[in-house]
C-alpha cells in the first residue's frame, strides 16, 4: 500500500520512491519484525495508520520512526520457560530399562 502523499512531509513522490526525496521518511509502513537469527521476516505492507503489524503484531516502520504514535507499547512475546521446553525428556522412552 503506497502513500498518495508523504506522511511527515505531505509532498507527493515518484511512484517508485522508497522513501520521501524531501524530507527523507519512509513511504511504505512495513513491519519491522526481522524473523530473528531462525525466522523469516515479515514485510507485511500496512495501513498508513498502523502502529503494529496486521499479520504478526510488531511495530511498523511509520512507529519506529516517530511518524504515528500509539498510546500503547508493543506486546510481550511469550518466553517459554527452558525447564518446560525440557520436560518431553522425562518421558519413559528415555529412562534406562
Amino acid at each position: 500500500m503506497k502513500l498518495e502523499n508523504c506522511i511527515r512531509c505531505g509532498r507527493k513522490p515518484d511512484e517508485k520512491d522508497k522513501y520521501c526525496t524531501y524530507c527523507g521518511a519512509p513511504l511504505q509502513n512495513k513491519c519491522t519484525n526481522d524473523g530473528g537469527p531462525l525466522g523469516d521476516p515479515c514485510n507485511k505492507v500496512n495501513h498508513p495508520q498502523a502502529a503494529f503489524c496486521a499479520q504478526c503484531g510488531s511495530p511498523t516502520v511509520f512507529k519506529k520512526t516517530g511518524l504515528i504514535m500509539s498510546p500503547y507499547e508493543e506486546g510481550t512475546k511469550i518466553e517459554i520457560d527452558d525447564l518446560d521446553e525440557l520436560k518431553h525428556f522425562s518421558h519413559r522412552f528415555f529412562k534406562d530399562a
